[in-house]
């Protein structure tokens, strides 16, 4: 994206770096950056690309009593699934349940608090593992939205149940998956987009 810089628009691959990660932006970070340079809702990052991403949205919330500052908030999984269907829809608003209206034209919540949007992706390795070549497959929106939620509340693990008896546990530290009935065998995981 024009006036993006390329470190900021290049989607990247997330690998577990301990030294990396106490360097790393937050996602409210690089949010208001995206803001700063003229993102609306929708996002200005230019990683629209990833095929089988989904829209992360973030609301610029007062801090405790409001007399704090602000911090970007993530939106709840649910919520992020009611933004992204009314844009699909090319609605110009959403009245979210249990929110607040969201002006998606304006990129704003209640009239006032800004909101963003980046994409990102979560994927899982469906190959045969160890030195085999990865094949990489996205995640169901849901999941991917749980994913999210999780890693911006700095979770190290979550549990996602993918099918009608199957709940799996990713651990967002070592990015693994595996079932919750068989933690000897698990799958690489990976995270792109930005941040």
């Amino acid at each position: 994206a024009a006036g993006v810089p390329a470190e900021i628009a290049t989607p990247a691959e997330v690998d577990v770096d301990v030294d990396a990660a106490k360097t790393a932006p937050s996602p409210y970070a690089v949010a208001a950056m995206a803001n700063a340079l003229g993102g609306k809702a929708g996002g200005a990052l230019g990683n629209g690309g990833l095929e089988g991403s989904v829209p992360l949205w973030l609301c610029l919330r007062p801090i405790g009593g409001g007399g704090g500052g602000s911090e970007w908030k993530p939106y709840t999984p649910a919520h992020n699934a009611e933004l992204h269907a009314a844009l699909s829809s090319s609605s110009k608003s959403k009245s979210l349940k249990g929110g607040g209206l969201v002006d998606l034209s304006a990129g704003v919540e209640g009239g006032k608090l800004p909101i963003v949007s980046f994409r990102v992706l979560w994927e899982w390795d469906s190959g045969e593992g160890g030195k085999a070549a990865p094949a990489w497959k996205p995640y169901p929106q849901d999941a991917q939205w749980q994913l999210e939620a999780a890693m911006c509340a700095a979770d190290a693990a979550v549990e996602l149940g993918l099918g009608a008896a199957t709940t799996y546990v990713v651990e967002l530290v070592g990015l693994r998956q595996y079932s919750s009935k068989d933690a000897f065998r698990c799958r690489r995981v990976r995270r792109r987009g930005v941040p």
